[in-house]
């Protein structure tokens, strides 16, 4: 998984690669662990970029989360 540009303003690319089709969900949560956005996901095999809009976040640190029945991979978003 590969995130950029991070610090993020407003949109960030998300490069996801699957090894084949999975469904699943896209968290991300404030530090406090609370859930500040969900976006479904379905993902075929081989590589996709996603775009996730977080223009409506406030500025801080993030966690993201993307969690498939494969797969579960943690990334870090720094909101400017």
């Amino acid at each position: 998984t590969q995130l950029w540009p991070n610090p993020v303003s407003d949109k960030v690319q998300l490069s996801i690669s699957s090894g084949s089709t999975a469904k699943g969900r896209i968290l991300i949560l404030n530090m406090a662990g609370q859930v500040v956005m969900e976006q479904s996901l379905a993902l075929t095999e081989g590589s996709r970029i996603m775009e996730l809009e977080l223009s409506h976040l406030p500025a801080g640190i993030y966690q993201g989360r993307i969690q498939t029945n494969l797969q579960s991979a943690v990334f870090r978003i720094v909101k400017k």
